[in-house]
Protein backbone atom coordinates (compact mmCIF):
# COMPACT_ATOMS: atom_id res chain seq x y z
CA UNK A 1 0.00 0.00 0.00
CA UNK A 2 0.93 3.35 -0.71
CA UNK A 3 1.82 6.11 2.03
CA UNK A 4 0.51 9.04 0.28
CA UNK A 5 -0.69 12.43 2.66
CA UNK A 6 -4.14 13.63 1.36
CA UNK A 7 -3.53 17.08 0.19
CA UNK A 8 -6.05 19.37 2.31
CA UNK A 9 -6.64 23.30 0.80
CA UNK A 10 -6.76 25.82 3.56
CA UNK A 11 -9.16 27.95 2.87
CA UNK A 12 -9.02 32.22 3.39
CA UNK A 13 -10.03 33.02 6.77
CA UNK A 14 -7.80 29.76 8.05
CA UNK A 15 -4.42 31.98 6.06
CA UNK A 16 -5.41 34.80 7.22
CA UNK A 17 -5.58 33.26 11.02
CA UNK A 18 -2.21 31.82 10.02
CA UNK A 19 -0.85 34.88 8.86
CA UNK A 20 -2.03 36.94 12.08
CA UNK A 21 -1.14 34.66 14.30
CA UNK A 22 2.47 34.89 12.98
CA UNK A 23 2.33 38.79 12.48
CA UNK A 24 1.01 38.83 16.61
CA UNK A 25 4.38 36.19 17.22
CA UNK A 26 7.17 37.09 14.96
CA UNK A 27 9.76 35.17 16.97
CA UNK A 28 7.73 31.27 16.41
CA UNK A 29 9.42 29.30 13.87
CA UNK A 30 8.00 27.52 10.85
CA UNK A 31 7.70 24.44 12.17
CA UNK A 32 5.77 25.69 16.27
CA UNK A 33 3.25 26.98 14.05
CA UNK A 34 2.62 24.15 12.11
CA UNK A 35 2.34 22.69 15.62
CA UNK A 36 -0.32 25.56 15.80
CA UNK A 37 -2.42 24.79 12.75
CA UNK A 38 -2.48 21.16 14.03
CA UNK A 39 -4.30 21.98 17.20
CA UNK A 40 -6.17 25.26 16.09
CA UNK A 41 -7.62 23.54 12.90
CA UNK A 42 -6.64 20.18 12.82
CA UNK A 43 -4.83 19.85 9.96
CA UNK A 44 -1.42 18.23 8.94
CA UNK A 45 0.53 20.97 6.89
CA UNK A 46 4.09 21.52 5.75
CA UNK A 47 7.05 23.73 7.00
CA UNK A 48 7.12 25.21 3.43
CA UNK A 49 3.59 25.64 3.43
CA UNK A 50 3.91 28.39 6.18
CA UNK A 51 7.07 30.01 4.16
CA UNK A 52 5.11 30.10 1.01
CA UNK A 53 1.83 31.67 2.73
CA UNK A 54 4.35 34.39 4.42
CA UNK A 55 5.61 35.20 0.97
CA UNK A 56 1.74 35.73 -0.13
CA UNK A 57 0.20 37.69 2.91
CA UNK A 58 -0.13 40.38 0.75
CA UNK A 59 -2.50 38.63 -1.75
CA UNK A 60 -4.57 36.60 1.08
CA UNK A 61 -7.79 38.69 1.29
CA UNK A 62 -11.18 38.66 0.16
CA UNK A 63 -13.56 36.33 0.52
CA UNK A 64 -12.69 33.90 3.74
CA UNK A 65 -14.95 31.05 2.39
CA UNK A 66 -13.02 30.74 -0.51
CA UNK A 67 -10.21 27.81 -0.88
CA UNK A 68 -8.17 30.38 -3.01
CA UNK A 69 -8.39 33.74 -4.47
CA UNK A 70 -8.47 33.57 -8.29
CA UNK A 71 -7.86 36.88 -10.20
CA UNK A 72 -10.68 37.39 -13.32
CA UNK A 73 -9.35 38.02 -16.55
Amino acid sequence: MSSKNKKIALNNNQRQQIVAYKNHNPSISNVDLVKWVKETFNIDIHPSTICRLMKQKENIVGNPSAKRQRTVQ
